[in-house]
């Protein structure tokens, strides 16, 4: 079938009026100027011209170094240059075969670094004409456990900061850095409202760039090419973590050197601009803290009341206030820890603020889990890691009597429902979680029912010999601080 030729003048008007979209186009995109500088951001945007010849974008080739090699992809830190992301992948672009060293970014789970290798001849032809977003420095990081306030706070962050302190150099805190913080853990395809980090973290991540984080896969970084000039990636063997009951962590890493932790707590002072690195406990009066949680967060100690007016009771010139950390602001939590002498706190993420705790103060965690015959060791972690000239003791409830189960949602729960009437009596009686130990119904048990649908009352003779302890502590105290287990 033949079809008609249109009229020249017809052609001319076609042309014309493609001309007319495509070069205003040219020179417009969103937030960027005319020099092709981002407005409003520190980074470098800018657009590949193409021209009708022109297949592939022009980029130059990646290249790395690996300041971090011994055998071992989780001790492997390496710095790399001119790497890209394209629609949510990482990529090397690389001249003839090559293979990448795996880099293992997850302490806890083995999580490898995914870059893929492609050949600068093979640039894909939708980059030309792509807004190439240039960024100066990047952490390529994961975020364990990227949910909770402890774990982020307390083993990402300062994990990080050992990372760029030691291997760049990077130990100060710098409100014109020029580092980025890009995150990797995977939470599926075209992000869109990512909240990458909770609210309270927010000042914290601005103590390492003063950029928020970004998700690689945020949906605002597809459909242009990020170029990254330099990026560092890994742990290395020294990580600030810790996880008693997984031997991965012990079996391949330690501690991050004391001075490290220490430049991270003098940086966060630096940058929230408070000087809880070297404040000193209240001797006089004591001063005592009592942090509750909330009886729907669970883990709710219920006669917190008795226990304050126990302690006024025992030390009538002492200030005792129970306090809840929902709602209250990082500077707010510092100001608390900072002028606390005695630390009363049941087990969970309000420890992470142990690091502004003043030196010569005393802390107490309560472990409201009958079974937990291991030693708890988390607190302790961080006042060792850290070198905080704190003493830190933990009280662990014995008695299944005192526990409260928030029976008006676990009788709720399906699973619950399911179980049969003897399995259901060994929780509630003995605190007995179902099923075997690797599976998970015993799982869901010991990780959300004995978490989040429990509160408890904490018996006054075993804490009041912490209490003493304690106070002794604070009107003397001798370094390094010795921990107390009732």
């Amino acid at each position: 079938m033949r079809t008609a030729a249109l009229p020249k003048w017809h052609c001319v008007l076609i042309w014309v009026a493609v001309l007319m979209v495509i070069l205003p186009a040219q020179g417009q995109h969103s937030g960027v100027s005319e020099a092709g500088q981002a407005v409003g951001t520190g980074n470098r945007l800018h657009r590949q011209q193409a021209s009708h010849s022109q297949k592939n974008v022009s980029l130059p080739l990646s290249s790395h170094e690996c300041v971090v090699e011994d055998g071992k992809s989780e001790h492997r830190v390496c710095i790399f240059k001119n790497i890209v992301l394209w629609e949510g992948q990482l990529l090397y672009v690389a001249n003839g075969d090559l293979v990448l060293p795996d880099i293992d970014i997850n302490w806890l789970e083995p999580t490898r670094l995914n870059i893929q290798v492609m050949q600068q001849a093979d640039l894909l032809p939708a980059w030309s004409g792509s807004q190439i977003e240039d960024v100066a420095l990047a952490l390529l990081g994961h975020q364990v456990n990227a949910g909770n306030y402890y774990h982020v706070f307390i083993e990402t962050l300062p994990t990080w900061h050992n990372v760029l302190c030691k291997y760049l150099d990077l130990c100060n805190y710098d409100e014109g850095s020029q580092v980025q913080l890009w995150l990797l853990e995977e939470r599926g395809e075209h992000l869109t409202g990512l909240a990458a980090h909770l609210p309270a973290l927010n000042p914290l991540y601005s103590c390492l760039s003063p950029t928020p984080p970004r998700h690689i896969k945020e949906h605002t970084n597809y459909g242009k090419v990020v170029l990254f000039k330099k990026a560092i990636a890994g742990m290395g063997p020294d990580v600030r973590a810790f996880h008693q009951w997984r031997p991965r962590f012990f079996d391949h890493f330690v501690a991050s050197p004391a001075e490290s932790m220490r430049s991270w707590r003098h940086r966060l002072a630096q940058c929230l601009a408070v000087p809880f690195d070297t404040a000193v406990a209240s001797q006089t009066p004591v001063r005592v803290t009592i942090v509750n949680r909330s009886y729907k967060a669970g883990r709710h100690l219920l006669n917190a009341g008795e226990v304050q007016a126990r302690i006024l009771q025992k030390w009538a010139h002492s200030v005792v206030q129970v306090v809840d950390l929902q709602g209250l602001d990082l500077h707010h939590q510092i100001a608390l820890f900072q002028q606390t002498s005695i630390l009363i706190w049941t087990h969970g993420a309000a420890m992470a603020d142990l690091l502004f705790l003043p030196q010569g103060a005393a802390a107490i965690e309560l472990i409201p889990w009958p079974h937990a015959e291991q030693a708890h060791e988390w607190a302790q972690s961080i006042a060792a890691d850290f070198d905080l000239h704190v003493q830190v003791a933990w009280t662990r409830l014995t008695d299944v009597s005192h526990l409260h189960y928030h029976t008006e949602v676990l009788f709720k729960d399906p699973t619950w429902q399911a179980l049969t009437d003897e399995e259901r009596l060994l929780f509630l009686e003995k605190a007995t979680c179902p099923g075997k130990s690797n599976t998970p119904l015993h799982a869901l048990c010991r990780n959300h029912w004995m978490h989040y649908l429990v509160s408890y009352v904490q018996p006054w003779e075993p804490l009041e010999q912490l209490l003493d302890a304690a106070h002794s502590f604070v009107q003397n105290p001798s370094f390094p601080a010795v921990s107390v287990v009732t």
